[in-house]
């Protein structure tokens, strides 16, 4: 069964161009590996701690914050024809 897994994610990758998703890769390239007759060491599938995953995304949504003030103060002090006629 696995290495059956592994020919249908390489015919699919061939003939259509389809890359894999992130949780894809961390479903099937185990899969694959166990059917080459490798294992996979745990370095490759699990590359950040969930403790790093919260920071990342911690961090992208204090850059979101601190990307959206400088429009809306722009905005807030500027007449709403000048702010509408740049929209």
């Amino acid at each position: 069964m696995p290495q059956r897994d592994a020919a249908w994610l390489a015919r699919l990758v061939d003939k259509t161009g389809y890359t894999p998703t992130a949780w894809e890769r961390a479903r099937l390239v185990p899969v694959m590996g166990n059917a080459a007759g490798t294992s996979m060491p745990d370095e490759v599938l699990a590359v950040l701690s969930p403790l790093e995953l919260a920071g990342l995304g911690l961090a992208g949504i204090v850059l979101a914050v601190l990307g959206s003030l400088v429009p809306a103060g722009w905005a807030a002090r500027t007449r709403a024809a000048n702010a509408l006629r740049a929209e």
